[in-house]
């Protein structure tokens, strides 16, 4: 799950319980930022309400629901998708606020936020993330929030033989066949040995892993 903003100043910690308020930057786009969905879901609700002024509350997919609140726009609507990374508003003075800034609320669950709408139950800070993409205020450096990491991508070849390419158990053509792939198949290369890559790859339904000589992949 990753954090709302692009630059990410957090002004007030467990504020409201463990609720987070984020303030801007006239360095970072200044006071009416894009705000972003924390994780994948579909939008709950997005309008006006008592004290949080332009508020738009999104169920994600591994059941969490979070709330942007005092948006001074919102970019969606109730029953649409959104992806994470995706724009639901823009940070705003609406409602009970002193100031320009956006209040994230997060709950474990929709029945947790039906019991219980004005205290949250989980802390930002604990399933957050920051990406490569975002940058953390110098304020902010003193939570050592949670930076995500990438899963490293294996690099992808392809079948470049007359025929078929006998993929093996081992890193040897004396050792016995698992199948064999046909030219321009698409492999997946999880590493080398020798002379050899060891491969991954699917003919029609079925996966085949195991060794194939390095003379009929191309990278």
């Amino acid at each position: 799950m990753k954090y709302p903003l692009q630059f990410i100043a957090i002004t007030q910690y467990h504020h409201q319980g463990k609720c987070l308020d984020f303030g801007w930057s006239n360095a970072h786009g200044g006071a009416n930022v894009p705000v972003y969905s924390i994780a994948d879901g579909v939008v709950t609700f997005a309008g006006k309400e008592t004290g949080s002024g332009n508020v738009v509350y999104v169920k994600h997919t591994n059941g969490m629901v979070s709330n942007y609140a005092h948006l001074s726009k919102i970019t969606v609507k109730k029953g649409q998708n959104v992806k994470m990374g995706e724009q639901v508003g823009n940070m705003g003075n609406t409602g009970t606020s002193a100031g320009n800034h956006l209040h994230l609320s997060i709950w474990s669950s929709m029945s947790a936020y039906q019991k219980s709408p004005t205290k949250t139950d989980v802390d930002p800070i604990e399933v957050l993330e920051v990406y490569s993409d975002q940058e953390i205020g110098e304020g902010t450096k003193k939570y050592n929030l949670k930076v995500h990491v990438d899963t490293p991508t294996n690099p992808k070849g392809k079948v470049n033989v007359e025929g078929v390419l006998n993929v093996r158990y081992e890193p040897s053509t004396a050792h016995d066949r698992v199948g064999t792939l046909a030219n321009n198949t698409e492999v997946e290369i999880l590493g080398e040995e020798g002379n050899f890559y060891k491969i991954r790859a699917k003919d029609t339904n079925i996966t085949i892993e195991g060794y194939a000589s390095k003379d009929y992949i191309v990278k």
